[in-house]
């Protein structure tokens, strides 16, 4: 049984060989793919306040500072 969230290899595998060789997304950068399906990322996902949160969060707990 597989989980809700999880996606079968063969067809996620299939997906990310499509977004790194098709030609029609050659020049597309910065944009999230469910599959092969170009979405909008969840609300909390592009929530710029928590971003710098976590990223400060995990710069210090690494031990390495902002550049």
């Amino acid at each position: 049984m597989t989980s809700h969230f999880l996606k079968d290899p063969i067809i996620s595998g299939k997906a990310i060989y499509y977004l790194a060789s098709a030609p029609e997304l050659d020049k597309v950068s910065g944009r999230f793919f469910n599959l092969t399906i170009d979405e909008l990322p969840a609300e909390h996902a592009r929530d710029r306040q928590l971003s710098k949160k976590v990223y400060d969060l995990s710069m210090e707990m690494v031990g390495l500072k902002d550049v």
